[in-house]
């Protein structure tokens, strides 16, 4: 009760700052969706509100004050991608020859909602003290999310289930969003110019490393493992990086339990050893890629996965009874965020995703080779920081079903806006050389 009146005699107070500034209600939006406000209401829907407050009042505000930039996302292919997406999973609903999932339109639209945040995303990060400061802040918010979740571990919520609200409320969901923020700590650990965010960066990074080790999520192991090698890869201080990230490896070892590792033994083990969990997704994997054989256009259904998956129990071969039983259990749903979109959504829908992570990627590469002079911009930096998550979470939603998360789409979109910054940078440098010479 007292929490549900704190909320209501702060919003106006919010709302009135949102009108006045716009990014105010971008950032407090992004942040919302990373520590989400039921967590504060102990999984209650009354903190529901403040998403249609926060990104209400910064649309009224953006539209009264666009600073010339209101249909910057007009003229980016991410944010059309995300509209495609959208339209996919409708159609998919439509045409779907199940019945229609109570949650369809609801998850479908998250993807309606997302580009109205990246309309935002596009218009008001056009300076790169505004895409730093964004970023840092998104890093402060994981990083409270991480501390909360260790916090959670030890007074018995031992792999953090329900952290992440309604959005990603298992250990996997969890994770993965962690995952994606990791490499940012460690950019602001390496890089920043002030000793006390180097510091930060380093705390941000040991509460995000025992974090994701509390999940015990194999899915997010991997993930984590791969972020940190390609962070590795494009970083120029490896023997700091060696060095740090050791440490963090000793402290984090010291939390790591036997159950853990038992988990952990279980990427690596022969079929017959592993256990129903990891075993079942193989299985859910072989009859989605068989819903998507069958069904390649537009898929089944978005959410139609548990129902149209029983066709197939008796078609996946060699399988023990006792696993076939076990995976194809009403509830069951692919945990694969790429067959899950072959399946329920065909090419119709997997295409536009799969063009938005590996375009991303690609423009990512060609910025890199085009700008090796700029390797130590601080921009450059944050673009390396932001990849590196990016393919860490990609790895982490082969194991789950995170199609609506709108984390990844923001980091991708981030990612864009940053090559069109230094590119404008030097495209504004150029006229200033010209005049010297």
């Amino acid at each position: 009760m007292l929490r549900g009146a704190l909320l209501y005699v702060l919003l106006p107070v919010l709302v009135f700052w949102i009108l006045s500034n716009t990014y105010v209600g971008l950032v407090l939006y992004t942040c919302a969706n990373i520590i989400r406000p039921e967590m504060f209401f102990w999984g209650g829907n009354q903190g529901a509100i403040v998403f249609k407050v926060f990104i209400g009042a910064a649309m009224i505000s953006f539209l009264r004050n666009p600073g010339g930039r209101l249909t910057s996302a007009f003229a980016c292919r991410d944010f059309w991608l995300i509209i495609w997406i959208w339209v996919a999973l409708l159609v998919s609903i439509w045409f779907s020859p199940y019945p229609t999932n109570p949650l369809a339109y609801e998850f479908a639209n998250e993807f309606l909602k997302l580009a109205v945040l990246l309309w935002l995303v596009l218009g008001l990060l056009h300076s790169e003290e505004r895409i730093v400061h964004y970023e840092r802040t998104m890093l402060g918010a994981f990083s409270f999310l991480a501390l909360w979740g260790v916090e959670q571990h030890f007074r018995g919520n031992e792999r953090l289930e329900g952290l992440g609200g309604a959005a990603f409320g298992d250990s996997n969901g969890v994770a993965a969003i962690l995952v994606l923020a990791f490499p940012l700590a460690l950019n602001l650990a390496l890089h920043s110019s002030e000793k006390r965010e180097r510091w930060l960066g380093w705390g941000a990074s040991a509460a995000i490393l025992l974090a994701v080790i509390a999940t015990q999520s194999r899915g997010g192991f991997l993930g984590l493992s791969v972020a940190a090698a390609v962070f590795f890869l494009h970083s120029r201080k490896k023997k700091q990086l060696i060095l740090i990230t050791s440490v963090l490896l000793g402290v984090a070892a010291l939390f790591v339990t036997d159950g853990y590792l038992n988990r952990m033994s279980t990427i690596t083990a022969e079929e017959e050893e592993r256990d129903l969990s990891s075993g079942s997704r193989l299985v859910l994997w072989k009859a989605g890629m068989m819903v998507f054989r069958d069904n390649p256009i537009i898929g089944t259904g978005f959410l139609s996965f548990p129902i149209a998956k029983q066709e197939y129990k008796d078609a996946v071969p060699n399988v023990d009874e006792k696993l076939r039983e076990y995976s194809f259990r009403g509830y069951k749903v692919s945990h694969n965020s790429y067959v899950q979109a072959l399946s329920e959504g065909g090419l119709f829908l997997f295409v536009p995703y799969a063009l938005l992570i590996l375009g991303c990627l690609w423009g990512n590469r060609a910025l890199r080779r085009a700008k090796r002079d700029q390797a130590e911009h601080r921009l450059m930096l944050l673009l390396n920081g932001i990849e590196a998550g990016i393919v860490g979470y990609c790895v982490c939603i082969v194991f789950i079903n995170a199609l609506t998360v709108v984390l990844l789409p923001v980091q991708i979109v981030v990612s864009r806006v940053i090559r069109d910054t230094l590119q404008r940078e030097e495209e504004s440098a150029l006229p200033a050389v010209e005049a010297a010479l």
